[in-house]
């Protein structure tokens, strides 16, 4: 929700302070719509819905934005396998992705919005010297800015909500800013 979703619409005007509604879907195309794992809040802040995991509130955002515009910024960060059907499902929004993502391409997205919303293509190595010192291969990497700064570092502090009174209340580590998301697969199985 915060690579393709939220940091996306914080670009577009939105802040941590907008409201949008979250209620529970109803109508004949209700049973096709997500659900929140927990309850509905009706118009709530875009931050209390990336702290307390709404879907809702960015299943409609994703609706506004469409699934085109949002996975551009996932082809900007390199995941490798979008497909067409990615570009025109909703269900992304929510991680619903045809063959998913990897942990790296993930760490890589969210390590782009806490570096101002510049990708850096994911490495281990930082350097390498002969014995003598003298460097072989340095870290010549190549980054590009695919968020606007100010709109990662709101993403940033809606993160850090997470922890302090969102999903993960009380879990992040002592002594240390922590941000992050959650988030349930089907059945709440994990």
């Amino acid at each position: 929700k915060p690579i393709i979703v939220y940091t996306p619409q914080l670009e577009r005007g939105y802040t941590p302070a907008t409201r949008v509604d979250d209620c529970k879907p109803e109508g004949p195309y209700a049973h096709k719509l997500p659900k929140n794992s927990g309850s509905y809040s009706n118009m709530t802040s875009l931050a209390v819905a990336v702290a307390a995991s709404k879907n809702i509130v960015a299943y409609r955002l994703y609706t506004q934005l469409t699934p085109q515009v949002g996975t551009d910024y996932l082809y900007n960060m390199n995941f490798n396998w979008l497909t067409f059907e990615d570009r025109e499902n909703l269900a992304g929004c929510l991680g619903g992705l045809t063959y998913g993502a990897t942990t790296v391409e993930m760490a890589s997205a969210y390590a782009t919005i806490e570096n101002d919303g510049e990708f850096r293509k994911p490495t281990c190595i930082v350097e390498i010297t002969d014995a003598e010192g003298n460097v072989i291969v340095s870290d010549r990497i190549k980054s590009r800015q695919v968020y606007e700064m100010n709109a990662s570092r709101m993403m940033t502090s809606m993160l850090k909500g997470v922890f302090t009174g969102g999903t993960a209340s009380g879990l992040g580590v002592p002594g240390m800013s922590c941000a992050g998301e959650t988030g349930t697969t089907d059945n709440n199985t994990d």
